[in-house]
Formats: structure tokens, C-alpha cells, sequence
């Protein structure tokens, strides 16, 4: 009697016959959103942390990871970080470890991946007596340590502030160096993270925004995978973006202006992002809420978004990846150390 290969129970998959390392090649360049399709347990849009963090800032995106935090030291609540993946809708937690003097004003947090091993990184550095405290959290360990050979450079001297840029493998900040023979107000550099190396360096601004005055506030942004900064005129309400030049220190030309924006009902503009195209999009404050636009620096006339909200909302850069998908979803990592 012959067996209907149709009804017969021993029926191969056509899997069977793709080696597993051809199968993996498939599975890795399929858009993220077709994976999703596959799975039965998608959780909810935000995780759970997010209903319970009173203090919640945006540390960094970057390879399709949001780090979101809430430090809670007013309080007896732990200071918790948050690494969240929204295509896979994944998130875990990570308790940071609470500074000596418990001054936490003086603590600044770095978040990046790793570009050799795609291993996601959190390093918290704290300003305390006079020296810096850095500690890393990394995910593949689930522990924070204090790195070999991670010298600040002129710890004593330099405070950073906590606006952060990934770019080529490592963290920027801009910070201050308070004791600077150069000028009599604060001296402006960059401080930056390799992410592998877990090595810290300064990158010089020149001198036109390393003494600006206390009137012009500096920002870091990435434009076009270059590091820029925004020198924002609060008295005449516009910017000024610098970009540094093939990753040299202190080569920075100014590449455009915004100029006043053309909306008397704007009170104070604060650019967020740049668009792939380089416009910058901007949150501007009105009356009665705040809304994003788009400034366009030939024509110097600003596109409304159409997006409003009457508190705080931040924009960011996202790509799609799968990273945390081997995670625990919701799972703690407690404050262990190696």
C-alpha cells in the first residue's frame, strides 16, 4: 500500500533540507516588522517601567535601543535604568549603583553598543571629592565594574553635562573645565567614551566656543555621522551649528545659521535632532503648548509638523534591530558587581 505523502505524519519541512547557517543569513536581513509576525507574545507597546519612573529623561538611542532613566535619590526608590528595544517590544531593567556620597547631582550616564561585539554598555561617572567615579554595566555580564586604564583626563577639573551623541563607536558629552587659565568663565570641551576601548579623551572646541560668554549655550548633536555643535543665542533667539571636520579636534567650521524663525508666537526654539536631509527639527514653545518644526536653511522658513503637546516630549534618532531578543523581557538586572 503506498503512503500519501500529503497525509503522512513523517512529512519534512522544507527547513529541514536549509543548513542552519543559511537559515540564520535569512532570518538576519528580513526587515524587523516580518519577524514580528512570528511571534504570539508581543507585550505591550511600553513597558512596565515606564508607568512607574517619576523622573524619566532620555539618555540615548542607538542601535534600536532606547536607554531611558529615573534617578530617584530624593527618595528611597532605586535609581533604575532602561534598556528598551520598542520594534521587539523588549525592555529590561538595570539598578545603578548609588555614589559614595550619595551626590548623585554630580553623576552623569553614558549609553552605547559596542560595535565589535553588538554588546549594549551603560557607564555612569560621578564627580565626588575632587575625582571621578566610572563604573561600567555590561548587558552579556548583567554587572557593573570599574574599568583598567579608564583615566578622565584632568579629573579634578572638569564637569560634564548630560546631553550625550554616539557616534564611530563613542560617547560624546560636552563639559566644562572650570579652572582654565584661558578664560575667566568656564573653558568648553568635549569629553569622549570608546566604547570598546572604555578610554576617555578631550576633543578642543575653538576658540570661538570654547570662551563664549554665559548668553551663548552650547549643545552636541550628529548630522550627516559628524559630530555638530549648536551654539544657541539666547538674546537674538537663533544658532549657530558648527561641524567638526574628519574627526579632528578643534576643526570645526560653521556650516549655517538659523536665523530668527519667522513665527512671532514662538518663544524659544530648541533644536532636538537634524533630519538625514540636515534640516533641523525644532521644539518650539507657543501659546498655550509646544509643537515640533522643521527649519529649511536656504528658503529660512520653518515647516510645522504637525505634532503638539502641552508638556515635555524629546526627539531621537531609531533604527530597527533585534537586539535583546535573547533577554528575559521585564527582567531586573540588581546591582551586582565583578
Amino acid at each position: 500500500m503506498s503512503v500519501n505523502p500529503r497525509n503522512s505524519k513523517s512529512k519534512s519541512k522544507m527547513t529541514d533540507h536549509i543548513p542552519f547557517e543559511i537559515q540564520s543569513e535569512i532570518m538576519r536581513r528580513l526587515p524587523v516588522k516580518s519577524l514580528l509576525r512570528f511571534r504570539s507574545d508581543l507585550s505591550p507597546i511600553l513597558p512596565p517601567y515606564v508607568y512607574i519612573l517619576d523622573n524619566l529623561s532620555i539618555i540615548g538611542s542607538f542601535h534600536g535601543l532606547l536607554c531611558l532613566y529615573d534617578s530617584n535619590h530624593n527618595t528611597n526608590a532605586m535609581n533604575l535604568a532602561v534598556l528598551w528595544n520598542p520594534s521587539i517590544r523588549k525592555a529590561v531593567g538595570v539598578v545603578v549603583p548609588e555614589t559614595e556620597d550619595n551626590n548623585e547631582d554630580r553623576t552623569v550616564l553614558g549609553f552605547g553598543v559596542c560595535p565589535e561585539t553588538n554588546d549594549p554598555k551603560i557607564v555612569k561617572i560621578t564627580h565626588s571629592n575632587d575625582l571621578w567615579q566610572v563604573e561600567v554595566f555590561t548587558l552579556s555580564t548583567g554587572a557593573w565594574r570599574s574599568p583598567h586604564g579608564s583615566i578622565f583626563p584632568r579629573s579634578n577639573s572638569i564637569f560634564i553635562r548630560w546631553d550625550q551623541v554616539v557616534l564611530d563607536g563613542c560617547v560624546y558629552w560636552l563639559a566644562t573645565d572650570d579652572t582654565s587659565e584661558i578664560s575667566r568663565d568656564s573653558y568648553h570641551l568635549i569629553i569622549s567614551f570608546d566604547i570598546t576601548s572604555e578610554e576617555f579623551k578631550e576633543v578642543s572646541l575653538p576658540d570661538a566656543l570654547a570662551t563664549c560668554n554665559h548668553e551663548n549655550y552650547l549643545t552636541i548633536s550628529k548630522l550627516m555621522n559628524s559630530l555638530v555643535v549648536l551654539e544657541r543665542n539666547e538674546g537674538e533667539m537663533l544658532y549657530n551649528v558648527w561641524m567638526m571636520e574628519d574627526g579632528v579636534s578643534k576643526l570645526f567650521i560653521k556650516i549655517f545659521t538659523i536665523c530668527r524663525l519667522d513665527d512671532v508666537a514662538i518663544l524659544r526654539p530648541f533644536v532636538l535632532e537634524f533630519r538625514k536631509s540636515g534640516e533641523p527639527v525644532i521644539r518650539v514653545d507657543r501659546i498655550p503648548g509646544r509643537s515640533l518644526v522643521v527649519y529649511e536653511p536656504n528658503s529660512k522658513r520653518i515647516n510645522n509638523l504637525g505634532v503638539n503637546a502641552g508638556c515635555f516630549f524629546d526627539v531621537t534618532t531609531y533604527m530597527e534591530t533585534l537586539l535583546l531578543l535573547d533577554q528575559p523581557d521585564n527582567f531586573i538586572y540588581e546591582n551586582k558587581k565583578v
